[in-house]
């Protein structure tokens, strides 16, 4: 065992102690909240240009009536404009583009946007909703003339029909009666994030693991190694020190995540509140805020992290043995990176289960891809922010911990033989025999 540690402090060091473990354990938090944070800044940006778009009204009824914005500047032409023409000399007349209205835009082909290059869906966008609103403005019109003093306040109302938003909160009631009101979208987040970040843990260090066999293969390390120690104190050896460095990098991101959105949080919470009014602040604190405070203290998230470590150490065992496995039987990376699509195959298939957890977290797909070893380590963290009985938990941990004793009983005979064996890759019947020579 002496030697057995030996190795795992070894390569737990030689990785701790790389710029790139050092790099990404202090930016892996702050990467992943701006991965999260993209949709929003993109959204926050917007377009950046302005647009200077013509309008040629038939009608005469909505192009003085669009307004103008930030991204788009409309110029009223005159009715008559001969649109070929204009299309000859959008430059000359300091336009990007022209729209073109012959009839009331409900129709297909009544309302054309032309341009020399492809203008912002902003524009467009902008265009349809400023018609739309033009339109209704005329059919609130037109009904009023048409009853008289029976359509007072119509316009009001249609207003408000518009504006109508529903929500449901959902209250998870558990065996003592106690209630916890949850938010899907919240779980999700906290679903996706986990499961996704176990997915590249297991992709970045599996991928290690097969790297290093390979090398240490290549340089004739094996050779000196294997006269001081059993081939099978190695592979665990290097197993565990992969291992130590994953869970060390988990448990920085855990707390360096859990300090920046703390922080963020209150920030942004206080940011948002300054800006509005007494009245205002409180219906944001007994909404938005409140909902989402609500959810995530009814997630249990002390058992989600706990779960995410086991999970997270359990998953990266069980494929760092793979990984092991297929790097014993081949002499260059390329050829591992090749037979590396099947010991990934599980995980990638395992992403699309957790996606389809989502509709149906308590569903016969999503209980037993939860359950079953090679799945579990990211489908269970995609269930947990849900809720799963603690029986399913305590399943999935012991068929996960059984698994991983199977195989590295398994790999560590194939390693034995695979790490001497030079010039060839080995097929799946010579793994099979170096498996039933091993004793």
């Amino acid at each position: 065992m002496n030697k057995t540690f030996l190795i795992i402090k070894r390569e737990y060091i030689t990785h701790v102690r790389t710029k790139a473990f050092i790099i990404l354990t202090l930016l892996g938090p702050i990467l992943t909240l701006l991965l999260m944070g993209i949709p929003a800044i993109i959204e926050m940006v917007g377009t950046t240009t302005s647009s200077n778009v013509g309008v040629i009204d038939r009608t005469e009824r909505y192009g003085d009536k669009l307004t103008n914005t930030d991204f788009v500047n409309f110029t009223t032409l005159d009715a008559q404009t001969n649109e070929d023409s204009l299309k000859q000399n959008l430059e000359a007349n300091n336009l990007d583009g022209f729209l073109l209205i012959s009839d009331t835009p409900t129709k297909q082909g009544n309302a054309k946007l032309y341009s020399s290059e492809a203008l912002p869906v902003d524009v467009s966008n902008h265009i349809e909703r400023d018609l739309r609103e033009m339109v209704r403005k005329e059919i609130v019109a037109d009904y009023t003339a048409s009853h008289a003093g029976a359509s007072e306040g119509l316009d009001s109302l249609l207003t408000n029909i518009n504006n109508v938003h529903a929500t449901v909160s959902t209250i998870n009631i558990s065996k003592e009666g106690d209630e916890n009101e949850t938010n899907s979208t919240v779980s999700i987040i906290v679903a996706v994030v986990t499961s996704m970040i176990i997915y590249i843990f297991l992709c970045i260090y599996g991928s290690m693991v097969m790297t290093g066999v390979i090398e240490e293969k290549n340089n004739r390390i094996m050779e000196v190694l294997v006269a001081s120690v059993k081939p099978r104190q190695l592979l665990i050896g290097k197993i565990f020190g992969i291992v130590g460095v994953a869970i060390t990098q988990v448990l920085c991101w855990l707390i360096l995540g859990g300090i920046i959105m703390n922080i963020g949080g209150q920030f942004l919470q206080s940011a948002a509140v300054g800006e509005l009014s007494a009245d205002a602040t409180a219906a944001v604190n007994d909404s938005t805020v409140s909902s989402v405070l609500n959810a995530l203290s009814g997630l249990n998230l002390i058992g989600i992290s706990a779960a995410f470590l086991f999970f997270s150490f359990g998953g990266i065992l069980l494929y760092a043995t793979l990984f092991a496995s297929v790097g014993s039987g081949v002499d260059n990376p390329g050829e591992g990176q090749q037979l590396s699509v099947f010991v990934m195959l599980p995980i990638i298939v395992a992403i699309y289960l957790a996606t389809a957890t989502f509709r149906d977290p308590n569903g016969a797909l999503a209980i037993w891809s939860s359950i079953i070893p090679f799945t579990s380590p990211i489908v269970m963290m995609a269930r947990l922010p849900f809720g799963v009985p603690a029986w399913q938990i305590i399943l999935s941990c012991i068929l996960l911990i059984a698994t991983i004793i199977l195989f590295i009983w398994i790999a560590a005979r194939i390693y034995r033989v695979g790490i001497l064996m030079y010039g060839k890759t080995a097929s799946l019947k010579e793994l099979w025999r170096w498996f039933k020579q091993s004793n």
